[in-house]
């Protein structure tokens, strides 16, 4: 199948375009009330207030909220245990940044792999956004959590390949590990499956009404077309899956090419491992 026929079909029925590629894989519904609380912030009109009071309609958000706030990601001197309080201390852009990623993973198909688990899977994903949160916040503070959300959720259409593609993709994904993931998971996949992760994830967000800056981000984080993925999520993306002391050098060595001070970049790198740790013990 040519990935350039499939694209335009995105915009009209993404749906039938995952059908098309994965045969008998039915996409979940995304969590309605998560869609409700993400128009509500990014409605200009609307109060925090008005916001917590959407997410309250939802008593399974509203846990998962108070926990991660409560988490030591965050970092908190102090319990809260206020819906309110803990909206107000996340403010909009990083209420979203926590919503979407816990609302795909509750959509997402549970995946059962040989060679790679969920701890794995959702560990690298947290790495991955709190380093692009990191190289965001030097270069663009305003951005920092959209390329949180997206360098977190870049590898979402690898569960829905493990679950339509099975033993197969298993082989791919397994050549892959094995060589360090060195080798561009995408052009694997694309030889094996004539389509890759980041079409499939991209294919996915369009169907769940995801943000525009999604959708592209999850097209180009392989490199793609110009004016593809944010740059942040670029470099977050030379994380794979092989854990927190194996992934440091590779990361390091691609942000020092790209100019960064080797000092700032060791930082960033630690402080996210921290909390990407902890971020997945959620989420897995």
């Amino acid at each position: 199948m040519d990935l350039k026929r499939l694209l335009p079909l995105r915009k009209k029925d993404p749906r039938a375009a995952l059908k098309a590629v994965l045969a008998d894989f039915d996409l979940p519904s995304f969590p309605a009330q998560v869609m409700n609380v993400l128009k509500r912030l990014r409605d200009p009109e609307a109060s925090m207030a008005e916001v917590a009071r959407e997410v309250e309609k939802d008593p399974g958000m509203v846990l998962k909220v108070l926990r991660t706030v409560n988490s030591a990601a965050f970092g908190l001197t102090k319990e809260v245990s206020n819906l309110s309080h803990a909206v107000s201390l996340l403010g909009r852009g990083r209420l979203e940044s926590l919503l979407l990623p816990l609302a795909v993973r509750e959509a997402l198909p549970a995946f059962q792999s040989r060679v790679l688990t969920a701890d794995r899977f959702w560990f690298a994903a947290a790495l991955r956004g709190e380093i692009a949160r990191g190289l965001a916040r030097l270069a663009q503070p305003a951005a920092q959590e959209e390329a949180y959300t997206a360098a977190f959720l870049q590898d979402l259409g690898i569960p829905a390949l493990i679950r339509a593609k099975g033993a197969a993709y298993d082989e791919v994904l397994g050549e892959w590990l094995a060589g360090g993931g060195e080798a561009d998971l995408a052009e694997l996949e694309a030889r094996r499956f004539q389509v890759d992760h980041a079409t499939v994830g991209a294919l996915m967000a369009e169907a769940w009404d995801l943000p525009g800056y999604l959708v592209a981000n999850l097209q180009h984080h392989h490199g793609g077309e110009a004016g593809g993925a944010d740059p942040a999520v670029r470099l977050a993306a030379v994380v794979r899956y092989r854990g927190p002391e194996a992934e440091r050098e590779p990361f390091l060595a691609a942000a020092e090419a790209a100019g960064l001070p080797p000092a700032t970049i060791e930082e960033i790198y630690d402080q996210a491992a921290g909390k990407a740790a902890e971020m997945a013990r959620l989420f897995a």
